[in-house]
């Protein structure tokens, strides 16, 4: 299904800024059978280069030398390295699994949000057909505070839906937005729950901040929501 490295692709790329020569750059995944892509912008983290994708690695680079100083992975793992066997198995994470949204930076942490949805897949690649009648509803999702130095675990949050909604700080919160129409705003210092809110439809969007507002999206089809009501809602931030 992959023949091939496919060079540049599941990789960080960096190019000069005036010229877009290529500097260097640093494959993560070689012939990648899975599909994983290595898609999400970069976070800058003083010396660090911090990248994140479907495969539910999250990887931190130092921009002096180029050289990968750790490596973190989150959510469920299962027959997710090496070659995959002829008949279809379960891979975790699938083919929306893994870091699938952008992740945020502030004091030191790097939030990382993640979705736990396993597909099955073989070495012809994924079905077409079984992609598309996948219930998404039926995954589940997380937040994850990682040490931007070190790569250690921090916290960990664990959430009932796929966490497609990325990772936005404002002050000492953090939030993000389930598939399931849940908004979460957590304590940056432990993942405890601060504020709460539930949506009239599906979220696969970005939490967005502009001053004390809150924006949220809420545009996607769930099962939850036989008469979804399609909008964007603006909420006040708690002072801070």
């Amino acid at each position: 299904m992959y023949p091939g490295p496919v060079r540049y692709t599941d990789s960080l790329v960096v190019l000069d800024g005036k010229s877009g020569k290529l500097e260097w750059f640093d494959q993560v995944i070689p012939h990648d059978v899975r599909d994983y892509d290595f898609q999400l912008s970069p976070v800058l983290a003083g010396d660090r280069v911090i990248g994140a994708g479907k495969s539910g690695r999250v990887i931190a680079w130092r921009s002096s030398d180029h050289e990968r100083v750790w490596e973190t992975r989150v959510g469920r793992h299962r027959n997710d390295t090496g070659p995959l066997p002829r008949a279809p198995v379960i891979v975790c994470p699938g083919l929306l699994g893994g870091v699938e949204t952008p992740m945020a930076y502030a004091d030191g942490r790097v939030f990382v949000p993640f979705v736990d949805l396993c597909f099955k897949e073989s070495a012809y690649g994924g079905n077409a057909f079984a992609f598309y009648a996948q219930d998404y509803s039926r995954g589940t999702g997380g937040l994850v505070a990682l040490d931007s130095s070190t790569g250690k675990q921090l916290w960990s949050r664990k959430l009932g839906s796929p966490a497609f909604g990325c990772a936005t700080v404002a002050g000492n919160l953090v939030f993000t937005a389930t598939y399931d129409g849940n908004v979460y705003g957590l304590a940056s210092s432990d993942g405890s729950t601060v504020v709460h809110a539930r949506t009239r439809a599906g979220i696969n969007g970005c939490p967005a901040v502009a001053g004390h507002t809150l924006l949220i999206g809420a545009g996607a089809d769930h099962p939850a929501f036989p008469r979804p009501v399609f909008e964007l809602i603006a909420y006040e931030l708690p002072a801070r």
